[in-house]
């Protein structure tokens, strides 16, 4: 909740589902893509740096910016 560590309590109007509609629209207005239901099965690397993942789908993606939605651990274990 914002603003839970200085004792300051804001609700989102419309619930949390409104706020992340909201941050999907403008990520999309800003030219970015969302794929929901991808698994990576390789991260590609050069020269020891991470600059890919091949999805299993086959698709391979080199962006310019990463959002994780997994832990390291995650990561790790797969």
């Amino acid at each position: 909740m914002a603003g839970s560590n200085a004792k300051r309590y804001g609700r989102y109007s419309g619930g949390s589902g409104k706020f992340i509609e909201s941050i999907v629209k403008r990520y999309a207005s800003l030219g970015g893509e969302i794929l929901y239901d991808s698994s990576a099965v390789k991260v590609i690397e050069r020269e020891g740096k991470a600059v890919g993942v091949r999805l299993k789908s086959g698709q391979s993606l080199t962006p310019t910016m990463w959002f994780q939605m997994f832990t390291p651990m995650i990561l790790l274990r797969n």
